[in-house]
């Protein structure tokens, strides 16, 4: 999957450090104002992905405390920019930190 990037943002950055520690992304690379993204998949073909949802809009953002996401689906993951940088749900809650939430990726 590619998408037309001017600059390095440190959000786009944080967002792909955060699918790398899920395992959900191979890697990445930036080719000449172009970012491409290397998605896992399973040994049987299948993506470790099923799709992504975004969230948080300039004109709505959406903010969620830690505890918001001990009651969500174990196949919904989420991602959360804090004072912290960009983290995942799972990491909210080890470290009890809540934030705005800008991304749904579904299993």
């Amino acid at each position: 999957m590619a998408w037309s990037i001017h600059k390095k943002s440190e959000i786009f950055l944080g967002i792909l450090d955060a699918l790398w520690s899920l395992k959900i992304i191979a890697g990445y690379t930036i080719k000449k104002g172009w970012l491409i993204v290397y998605f896992k998949y399973s040994r049987t073909g299948k993506s470790m992905v099923t799709g992504f949802s975004v969230l948080s809009k300039p004109g709505r953002k959406i903010f969620k405390k830690y505890k918001y996401f001990l009651n969500q689906p174990v196949a919904d993951i989420y991602l959360l920019k804090t004072s912290q940088g960009v983290i995942h749900s799972m990491e909210s809650v080890r470290n009890r930190i809540g934030g705005e939430v800008i991304l749904k990726i579904t299993r």
